[in-house]
């Protein structure tokens, strides 16, 4: 009959279905793998992430997303002074619709949303791509080893843009792999630039720079000729398209705020780096070594991780299928390392771009093809399980040593650290959780003999793979209890948020000035201080002239009210001859706020030199 179907078409069908009904199952099962990675890596890395401020960048940040969430400046925003934000916007926009979203208040976890969040897929992506390119077990041992890396984790919950740029440029990167070996669908280089402009667009230029960088240099190190990545369409379609995602934002915004947005952004995202890396560059002048013992520091404790892996690749016994993947992140390490080396860096969080790679590098130690009986295979894996014994027998000693010097009366205070200072509150805060552990001080106990017994027992089964799982357990326990422990007590000993209250609560209506920019103060104390200074003087960036509102003080002293200042060590050097004898202490803060700030009474009947006009210049 017409309507009746033949039996090969009925066969066809059934094989489809049976492929589609195939096909779902993986599908699911990689969706769920990839919720379950996204996931666990908020858990490990969201730790502290409430910490308050402590410092003036991040307060900056959260700043800047408050302008852009109240005045509506998606353009571009201005910190609470009146001063332009130096990067692109999209770590503010972003955070902005966050907050928007929770009510549209900034707080300390909003402004850090966004780097947990890209650190989180960050990590993710790691995890899939290693799985893809190289093995399993590589994978899941590039994912352990990123979450375990202090300099990862540190950052992770910090409201800078730097982990969000990592985030876009990684996977801008490894979409381009590829292109680099074999042909590549152009609708990938589309994907890829749209993800580099979005990198361009949180960090500035930069982004291009250490991408394109990157994949000279695995051209170089795979043995191909450099210019062919040069004539190949592939690569144009990516710098094309994040151009045109990009370079919008940066004509609309200068046609907007004109020479302004020139000199202080285009200088901050263009110039500075290069016009300076011929004289000082970011920082003070430094060795060739400095960047790279700043990257291997932030990559512990897996930067170890690179002996064992220095020895099967010198021996031969990295997989060959595994040997491209490894040297093609390798590439971005270098490119990172090489870039901020000839721009004299001196920032941690620099090195971050290069610390996904390394992780992916020193995770090729277990994509060894294992031969029986080879010698050089015997060696490499020698060295493999005397490295994971080494690093699981230091953090055993470290915190089982500890824990019972601490137990027994021992205080760590007094090796010799200067009092107040970052190590002697960290060793006081160690040594008081130590002397009775409860809570993240006991976990971190359970947690180290847990991982040490599995490696120790690994190693004795000759099972690399559950040793090395061990030691990525001790990381993983070592840097969540540091950063959500230690470092958000650390924070909350250096952070003026306790101090802003108080201060706050003391003044009431009466004017309060400082004598510098205090980004931390002024977030806490809801609005911006004026400042106390009687000429125009230049903002700590470089972004141009601020200008004093002494009319409030003025108007209180006249009507016989107190006004108040807050300064911190050294600040009373900006005041003029005569002023400090004025001033009165009221209110200091505890010990260990950074600076040292007290809040000082101006009291009218001894406020005549604030009341005279400053000289003429």
């Amino acid at each position: 009959m017409l309507w009746t179907r033949s039996s090969t078409e009925l066969s066809n069908h059934s094989s489809c279905s049976k492929v589609v009904a195939n096909q779902l199952p993986q599908t699911s099962k990689r969706i769920l793998g990839a919720c379950a990675a996204f996931g666990f890596a908020l858990a490990v890395s969201g730790q502290g992430i409430n910490a308050p401020f402590a410092g003036p960048q991040e307060p900056l940040q959260a700043q800047l997303i408050q302008d852009t969430l109240l005045h509506r400046h998606w353009l571009v925003a201005f910190d609470c002074y009146g001063m332009m934000n130096l990067k692109p916007p999209l770590y503010s926009w972003l955070s902005a619709l966050i907050a928007e979203c929770a009510g549209g208040q900034v707080t300390e976890a909003i402004a850090r949303d966004v780097s947990l969040l890209a650190a989180a897929a960050l990590a993710t992506v790691v995890l899939f791509w290693t799985m893809a390119n190289i093995s399993r077990t590589a994978g899941l041992f590039a994912y352990g080893f990123l979450l375990g890396s202090y300099g990862f984790a540190s950052f992770a919950t910090v409201a800078i843009t730097d982990m969000l740029m990592s985030f876009l440029l990684f996977s801008a990167y490894c979409i381009a792999y590829p292109a680099t070996i074999t042909r590549a669908p152009p609708g990938r280089a589309i994907l890829a630039g749209i993800l580099l402009g979005l990198a361009v667009l949180t960090k500035g230029p930069v982004a291009i720079v250490l991408y394109a960088l990157a994949i000279l240099l695995f051209m170089i190190l795979t043995g191909q000729n450099p210019v062919n990545a040069w004539r190949n369409s592939w690569f144009w379609r990516v710098f094309l398209t994040a151009f045109l995602v990009a370079v919008p934002w940066y004509v609309l915004a200068a046609r907007e705020y004109g020479e302004q947005f020139i000199n202080v952004v285009f200088a901050e995202n263009l110039g500075h780096a290069f016009s300076a890396a011929s004289t000082y560059g970011t920082g003070p002048p430094h060795g060739i070594s400095f960047i790279p013992i700043r990257l291997i520091r932030a990559a512990l404790p897996s930067a170890f991780m690179l002996i064992p892996l220095g020895v099967a690749a010198v021996l031969g016994c990295i997989h060959q299928s595994a040997r491209k993947p490894l040297l093609f992140h390798l590439s971005m390490v270098i490119a990172v390392t090489l870039f901020f080396s000839f721009v004299h860096s001196v920032q941690s969080y620099y090195v971050l771009p290069a610390l996904p790679g390394l992780a992916i590098v020193v995770s090729g130690v277990f994509a060894m093809g294992p031969e029986p009986g080879d010698r050089k295979y015997i060696a490499a894996g020698r060295v493999l399980d005397a490295t994971l014994a080494a690093i699981a027998v230091t953090f055993l000693a470290l915190v089982m040593v500890s824990w019972w010097y601490c137990a027994h009366g021992g205080n760590l205070k007094p090796l010799g650290f200067r009092p107040y200072s970052d190590d002697w509150l960290l060793a006081a805060v160690y040594s008081r959780g130590m002397a009775s552990p409860q809570g993240p001080f006991l976990l971190l106990i359970l947690a180290t003999a847990f991982g040490a017994l599995l490696t120790f027992g690994g190693l004795m089964l000759r099972r690399q793979d559950w040793a090395g799982a061990g030691v990525v357990a001790l990381a993983i326990a070592g840097t969540t209890f540091w950063i959500g422990t230690m470092r958000s007590q650390l924070f909350e000993a250096f952070s003026i948020k306790q101090f802003a209250a108080a201060a706050k609560a003391l003044t009431g209506d009466a004017p309060v000035y400082t004598a510098l920019q205090n980004y931390e103060l002024a977030f806490y104390y809801d609005r911006a201080l004026p400042l106390l200074r009687h000429h125009p003087f230049h903002d700590i960036y470089g972004r141009g002239e601020l200008r004093p509102d002494l009319a409030p003080l003025k108007r209180a002293l006249d009507l016989g009210l107190p006004a108040y200042v807050v300064l911190r060590e050294h600040e009373q050097s900006y005041l003029r001859r005569g002023e400090p004898p004025s001033l009165r202490g009221v209110l200091s803060a505890p010990p260990g706020v950074f600076g040292k700030p007290v809040l000082f009474m101006i009291a009218p009947d001894q406020a005549n030199s604030f009341a005279a006009e400053p000289p003429l210049k």
